[in-house]
């Protein structure tokens, strides 16, 4: 009960310090990949093992250390508004054009045996179907639960850019490679911090905390500003198998820069 007042009331707290932070649209912000990063982790959680599971690490926008392991796979749908209510994703457009910005994404995580594992992801940021791909790859060792990963982000870097289209000097390369560390602390929680170029170059670090079997609170600074989100584990899909593996969904809610209402739905296997 203590960790879920101390996560609840942080998020006006947290508030107040983000607003004065420059707007998502501005070169060098990467307005794409400032919600679902298309990372595993985000918007779903991760066993140190590589297996998708609501009581793992979870985040949103920063990486974490867990990849996706021994063929799970995961789906995620999200919606990022550009005001602070959340709404349905428009068909047209990217962020900036409307007033939200929908993504989909999708990984897999593939063994490698004594090798580690890797996750490869595929992400659609918007209706005219610009895709980016993603990787990450966890080292074969672990100490106390904590792991090492290495990745990177729209490896291909090809037309994304670093701002909005309409912003001088937006087109900039939006390839980011990073390394992250994960390590579970007691209760639950676990924390993830990290350093990278281009997306992750002012670094980042996250925390998810769980608020009993059903709840999960997730706080992250990605560099740039704060993002506050409640994660709910619902009781469904039930029984559902798919290659063999059982289904879990996950339900995000939150605000990107504290302020920007997000909600996500994920189904891992």
């Amino acid at each position: 009960m203590k960790r879920a007042l101390i996560a609840l009331t942080s998020i006006p707290l947290l508030s107040a310090v983000a607003f004065g932070q420059a707007d998502f649209t501005a070169n060098g912000q990467y307005p794409q990949y400032r919600g679902y990063s298309g990372l595993p982790g985000s918007g779903f959680g991760v066993l140190p093992d590589g297996t998708p599971s609501f009581n793992g690490a979870m985040t949103y926008s920063s990486p974490q250390a867990y990849s996706l392991n021994n063929w799970h796979f995961s789906i995620d749908a999200e919606n990022a508004s550009d005001y602070d209510f959340f709404r349905l994703p428009h068909v047209t457009g990217r962020r900036g054009n409307q007033d939200s910005n929908g993504k989909l994404g999708g990984m897999v995580g593939i063994p490698l045996g004594k090798f580690g594992a890797v996750t490869a992801g595929i992400t659609i940021l918007s209706s005219i179907w610009d895709t980016a791909f993603s990787f990450q790859y966890q080292l074969p060792f672990t100490y106390k639960g904590a792991a090492v990963s290495f990745g990177c982000q729209d490896f291909r870097g090809a037309i994304h850019g670093s701002g909005a289209e309409n912003v001088p000097g937006g087109n900039g390369l939006s390839r980011s490679y990073y390394g992250v560390i994960t390590a579970p602390l007691s209760g639950g929680i676990y924390a993830s911090a990290g350093l990278g170029d281009r997306r992750f170059e002012k670094g980042f670090a996250n925390i998810s905390v769980p608020l009993g079997d059903r709840f999960k609170f997730v706080g992250e600074h990605d560099g740039f500003n704060f993002t506050e989100a409640l994660a709910y584990h619902p009781n469904a899909p039930r029984n559902f198998m798919f290659f063999g593996k059982s289904a879990i969904a996950t339900i995000m809610i939150g605000y990107e820069k504290s302020h920007y209402a997000f909600w996500s739905i994920n189904v891992s296997f």
